[in-house]
C-alpha cells in the first residue's frame, strides 16, 4: 500500500498514527511518491486529505505541474491494476473556493477513487448523496486517542474550551461574539495557531473586546494540548462546515464532554458513546453548554470499539478485498456537485 499522509504530523497526529497502526497489522505501507508509485506498483493507493496532493494550486504554474504529474502517476498506476481508497475526513476542501485548477484536480482524483473509507454510517450516506448511489463505501471508525498523564482537577470557574487550527470553518469568531454578548459565568478559551490573514486579525480584536474569552495563539504538542483539555469542563466545537471530527474524539478520549452542531454524524457518535457526553445544538449554543455543565455522567464514554489495533486490521482486510475486486473502472462516473 502507498498512503499519502498529507497533513503535517505537528498539526494533526492522525496520519502518522494511522501509518503505525496499519504497519503493525501487517500491511506493507509506504509514503506517497509519484516515482515510487510507478516503480513499485502498489496494490492500493490510500489518501487522507487530497487537497495538499492534488489541489491547492492557485495561480502557481509550478504547483499545477506537480499536481498534473501526481495525477498522471495515479492514472498510470490505476491502469496497471492499482486500486484507490480515500479516507473521507472532509467532503469539501476548506480553503479552495477560488482555486479553479485545484478544484479540477480534486474532481479528477474523486473519479479515480474505487472505495470511500468513511468514519460512520452517516458519513457514508453523505458520500453517496454527494457522488451518487453507486459509490462503494466502507466504515473504518476513527480510533480514540492515547492519553498522556494524570487527570487534572476541575477549575473553580466553568471553563469552556475550543481548539484546532484557526480557520473560518471552525466558527471561532462566531463563538467569541456569542460569549461577548452574553452574561454567562463561563469563560471561553481558544487554542490554535492563527495564520497571518484577515480572519486571525478580526478574531484577535474580537477576543480583546470580550471580557470572558482568551486565545492561546499557538500550536501545542500532544501532551500540552491534552493538559488544557483535561483542565476544562466542556469542549465546544462550533463547526460551520464539518464531515467528521477528530477533535471530538480527542476530547472524549480524555473524558471531557463535547458540544457539537446537530448533524447525523454527531447524532451517531452521541448514541454510541453513552449518556451525558455528546451534546448537540442547532441554534442555541450557550443553553446547550449550560445543559452539558449540569448533566451527570454515570460512566465514562464508551470508546471500546475505537482502537488503533482494530483500525489496522480493518484497513488490512479492506485492502485485501479491494485488491481482489476486478470490477472497478479507471474513471468512475461520479455525480459531482460543486459546493461553493
Amino acid at each position: 500500500m502507498t498512503s499519502a499522509a498529507t497533513s503535517d504530523p505537528g498539526a494533526n497526529p492522525f496520519p502518522s498514527m494511522w501509518f503505525d497502526a496499519v504497519r503493525r497489522a501487517g500491511v506493507d505501507a509506504r509514503a506517497w511518491s509519484s516515482i515510487g508509485l510507478l516503480v513499485s506498483r502498489p496494490d492500493v493507493v490510500h489518501v487522507h486529505w487530497p487537497e495538499p496532493v492534488f489541489g491547492r494550486v492557485g495561480r502557481s504554474p509550478r504547483r499545477a505541474v506537480v499536481m498534473a504529474s501526481r495525477l498522471a502517476a495515479l492514472l498510470v498506476a490505476k491502469a496497471r491494476g492499482t486500486r484507490v481508497a480515500w479516507t473521507v475526513h472532509n467532503l469539501e476542501p476548506h480553503d479552495q473556493r477560488g482555486d479553479v485548477v485545484g478544484r479540477a484536480g480534486i474532481r479528477l482524483f474523486q473519479r479515480l477513487v474505487d472505495e470511500f473509507w468513511v468514519m460512520s454510517q452517516a458519513s457514508g450516506n453523505d458520500v453517496r448523496a454527494r457522488f451518487g448511489p453507486g459509490c462503494v463505501t466502507r466504515v473504518i471508525t476513527h480510533p480514540a486517542y492515547p492519553v498522556h498523564g494524570p487527570s487534572a482537577p476541575p477549575p473553580e470557574r466553568a471553563e469552556v474550551l475550543s481548539f484546532g487550527e484557526v480557520r473560518p470553518y471552525r466558527g471561532f469568531l462566531e463563538l467569541v461574539e456569542t460569549f461577548a454578548a452574553s452574561s454567562t459565568d463561563c469563560s471561553l478559551t481558544l487554542i490554535g495557531a492563527g495564520r497571518d490573514d484577515d480572519y486571525a486579525r478580526v478574531l484577535r480584536a474580537a477576543v480583546a473586546g470580550a471580557g470572558n474569552a482568551t486565545w492561546l495563539d499557538a500550536r501545542l504538542g500532544d501532551e500540552a494540548l491534552q493538559e488544557h483539555i483535561r483542565a476544562c469542563d466542556v469542549v465546544i466545537l462550533n463547526y460551520l462546515q464539518v464531515t467528521n471530527s477528530g477533535a471530538a474524539l480527542l476530547a472524549l478520549s480524555l473524558d471531557r464532554p463535547v458540544v457539537l452542531p446537530d448533524t447525523p454524524v454527531f447524532r451517531e457518535l452521541r448514541d454510541e458513546v453513552g449518556d451525558g457526553w455528546v451534546f448537540l445544538f442547532d441554534t442555541g449554543v450557550l443553553p446547550t453548554i449550560e445543559a452539558c455543565l449540569t448533566q451527570e455522567r454515570p460512566a465514562p464514554p464508551n470508546l471500546e470499539r475505537r482502537t488503533w489495533a482494530g483500525l489496522g486490521v480493518t484497513v488490512r482486510q479492506a485492502s485485501t478485498r479491494l485488491r481482489a475486486d476486478r470490477t472497478h473502472r479507471l474513471l468512475a462516473p461520479r455525480r459531482l456537485v460543486d459546493a461553493r
